[in-house]
């Protein structure tokens, strides 16, 4: 059990599908909620004001790239409670993931950051109205 437990200390992204699944903001928060120690969905939904079924789909993601695990389930009422952790307490891209040589690489990489910008900023918009008034 003991494994589960035990981290690497740099997550090293290295490929353009893993950069894009962790450019989504709302996984971003969801990977800072689960740094410090092992939480379930609901733990985070409830810290984000989310519905836990909301955030499957993006915990489902993070763990088929590996930036999450599960360290421990329990049986609560017939249903299993997963326990995530991130799988690393760093991440980092890999340089050469920047430098593409293939024509596509640096257009991929620009609407990548482009989407990621006008998704940030789709989120905050809200809060900045909010902080307004």
């Amino acid at each position: 059990m003991d494994d589960l437990f035990a981290r690497e200390p740099v997550f090293w992204i290295r490929d353009l599908e893993t950069l894009k699944v962790m450019t989504d903001p709302l996984r971003i928060q969801i990977l800072e909620l689960l740094d410090p120690a092992p939480q379930t969905v609901n733990y985070v939904a409830d810290r984000l004001g989310l519905s836990g079924s909301r955030l499957y789909y993006h915990f489902n993601l993070l763990e088929k790239y590996g930036l999450i695990r599960v360290v421990k389930t329990r049986t609560i009422n017939n249903i299993i409670e997963k326990w995530y952790w991130v799988t690393a307490p760093e991440i980092e891209i890999d340089k050469d993931l920047l430098n593409y040589s293939s024509e596509e690489g640096p257009e991929y990489i620009g609407r990548l950051v482009s989407s990621t910008l006008d998704t940030t900023r789709a989120c905050l918009a809200p809060m900045e109205l909010a902080l307004v008034h």
